[in-house]
């Protein structure tokens, strides 16, 4: 049997240089849109299924016939270094919850003017802070906000930046 005839593509690999985060705040009227600024954004998503069982021809063993996604859970976790920017996403608390949307746009090197290798349409999520914030003197302060979807998240990749 033949190998497969494709390559590597250098032109679709992505190097992440800024990550982009703008959240606006859940309300009426919605908040002030706070754009963040960071080095690492990172994509986790969990996907449960159910699935159906059936003995296989070959052998009788029981091996799934169909499997169906039930429940998923999408989240970036957006590292932060300008942490006193929490202010405009938690007010006067280092913790908490808080509603509304945001978008991620993630550059490249590479990318061309106006255009981000990776960008995510606008949607509804939760910002909470994750973990904690380590102050130790004569080091940088970062902070991690996770951004989980309450809706589905799409992604363009080379695309436009409006």
């Amino acid at each position: 049997m033949p190998l497969p005839t494709t390559t590597l593509n250098p032109d679709k690999t992505i190097v992440p240089t800024l990550s982009y985060a703008t959240f606006t705040p859940s309300g009426t009227p919605p908040g002030t849109p706070v754009t963040l600024v960071g080095k690492m954004a990172n994509y986790e998503q969990t996907l449960d299924t159910v699935k159906r069982e059936a003995p296989s021809a070959s052998d009788k063993l029981l091996r799934p016939d169909r499997i169906v996604p039930i429940r998923q859970t999408e989240s970036f976790k957006f590292e932060l270094e300008d942490v006193a920017r929490l202010s405009e996403i938690f007010g006067d608390s280092l913790s908490g919850l808080r509603n509304g949307t945001v978008q991620l746009i993630i550059t490249d090197p590479d990318d061309a003017a106006s255009t981000a290798s990776l960008q995510t349409n606008k949607f509804k999520c939760s910002a909470q802070l994750e973990g904690g914030m380590t102050l130790t003197a004569g080091e940088l302060a970062k902070v991690t906000i996770t951004f989980t979807a309450l809706e589905p998240v799409t992604v363009k990749f080379d695309a436009a930046v409006a």
